[in-house]
C-alpha cells in the first residue's frame, strides 16, 4: 500500500490504480480503505462512475464509511446525478 500511495502522490494514478486492484485481487481491503484509495485514483482519471462504483464497495460499517459515501456523493453532484 506504501507504494501505491507514492505513485498516487506522484501524480502516477494508473501505477496506484494498478497496485490497489492487485491488493484487491489478493483479497486485501485493509478495512476497505483500499477500495477508497482505489476510488481516489480513478477520480483523479477521470473515471468518475467508476470511482463511485468503487467508494460504494465500502461497507456502511466500516471506518471509513463515512468518507467513502461523501466522496461518491461529491463525485455524484460534480456530474449532476
Amino acid at each position: 500500500r506504501r507504494l501505491a500511495r507514492a505513485h498516487f502522490q506522484a501524480g502516477q494514478f494508473e501505477q496506484s490504480l494498478s497496485i490497489y486492484d492487485a491488493l484487491l485481487a489478493e483479497g486485501i481491503t485493509a478495512d476497505d480503505s483500499v477500495h477508497v484509495a482505489r476510488g481516489d485514483a480513478l477520480s483523479r482519471l477521470d473515471r468518475t462512475q467508476q470511482a463511485i462504483d468503487a467508494y460504494s464497495q465500502v461497507r456502511r460499517t466500516a471506518a471509513v464509511g463515512p468518507r467513502a459515501a461523501r466522496l461518491a456523493a461529491d463525485l455524484r453532484f460534480a456530474t449532476g446525478d
